[in-house]
């Protein structure tokens, strides 16, 4: 069977040509004729019909206008093209001069690497502590610890730190107290023999025995303990072996007076200088509590404002200073407002070697 369109041979009873979709006419019946008995088959060509050109499917390849994908009047879709940019249009790689070159720094102390401070929670720890472990930024390393002592060259958190402090003020408190208490003996002491000397001058009617003997015997109360340790140790000297009573009386109440007199003159020399080291002493210990106290303080008010400046990233100290701020009272912040950081800085460190002086002072000088 052919296509009576394209002329295809294509399959028996087929309805469309599968090549051009035109439909096929199916052929006649056969007919039989009466006679004879003869049956003649007659075969009637088909008519050819003419394949609708409507629904033959096409192609149109799209036009080419230059112009990227769009469509045209046509409603052909434009094929895309490519336009090179211009030289001023061309993205460059410029490569970073050596001092752009981005670097990448090791954490100076192995041990607290990928660590924060334990005070400043936002930056990087730089050491640990050598008393606790805690962790510490490097503010904190250069503002804290001590220059002299077991901790020597060692970190220190803001904590131990004023422990140590605390410990010098309770040392010092103590050795204080200790002095006060002798000191108050010593005075008692000196009363005593000043009153013994005033007795003595009232009796010999004379004024200036009266001084003289109010100043001795007031001095030998002041040292009291020593003199008569000294002068009991003489009294087996006093008496002589002469063979003559009045004569060993006479060496023996001479020999009384000499040591008496002697060791009145060292008593009062160690009385000046009692007086002098117990008045010192206690001055000393009460300038270094209150120089360790205001270290103390600085050592709170640092670390205070440190925290507040973390905690308010982008508020101007003057408007934390300000009345109702968190920072109002804060002498620090005063002194980095009035005098600038780098005072500031050496000023913390003059606090911490003091800390550390006054510590080696406290445990020489000790009641």
């Amino acid at each position: 069977m052919f296509c009576t369109s394209c002329g295809r041979q294509i399959a028996d009873g087929s309805k469309f040509c599968r090549y051009c979709g035109t439909p096929v006419a199916s052929a006649p019946a056969p007919s039989a004729s009466s006679g004879s008995g003869n049956t003649t088959r007659r075969i009637q060509p088909a008519r050819r019909q003419a394949a609708p050109s409507d629904d033959i499917p096409t192609f149109t390849a799209p036009g080419n206008t230059g112009r990227q994908s769009s469509v045209n009047t046509a409603g052909q879709v434009d094929i895309p093209t490519f336009t090179a940019p211009k030289n001023d249009d061309i993205p460059t790689f410029t490569a970073p001069r050596g001092d752009d070159i981005p670097t990448f720094a090791s954490p100076e102390r192995a041990g607290a690497r990928g660590k924060k401070c334990y005070y400043h929670s936002m930056v990087p720890a730089y050491s640990t502590c050598a008393r606790c472990g805690k962790p510490v930024c490097k503010d904190c390393c250069d503002s804290y610890g001590v220059s002299a002592g077991e901790y020597e060259g060692k970190t220190l958190c803001y904590d131990c730190t004023r422990e140590l402090v605390e410990e010098n003020v309770a040392g010092l408190n103590k050795n204080y107290r200790t002095i006060f208490l002798r000191f108050i003996f010593f005075l008692v002491g000196i009363g005593i023999g000043v009153f013994i000397g005033v007795a003595i001058g009232v009796n010999s009617g004379s004024v200036g025995g009266g001084i003289f003997a109010s100043v001795l015997f007031g001095a030998i109360g002041g040292s009291a303990l020593n003199f008569f340790a000294r002068f009991f140790g003489d009294v087996p000297s006093f008496f002589a072996m002469t063979g003559s009573i009045i004569l060993d009386i006479i060496i023996g109440s001479i020999r009384f007076c000499i040591s008496f007199f002697v060791y009145a003159v060292m008593a009062f020399i160690e009385t000046i200088q009692k007086l002098t080291y117990y008045l010192s002493y206690m001055k000393e210990t009460k300038g270094f509590a209150e120089s360790d106290k205001e270290s103390l303080q600085n050592m709170d008010d640092y670390m205070e404002y440190t925290r507040v400046m973390q905690n308010n990233r982008g508020v101007s100290l003057e408007t934390l200073m300000q009345e109702g701020g968190e920072l109002e009272n804060n002498s620090i912040a005063r002194m980095i407002l009035e005098q600038g950081e780098d005072h500031t800085e050496a000023y913390m460190r003059e606090c911490v070697t003091r800390i550390a002086e006054n510590g080696e002072i406290i445990r020489e000088f000790a009641a």
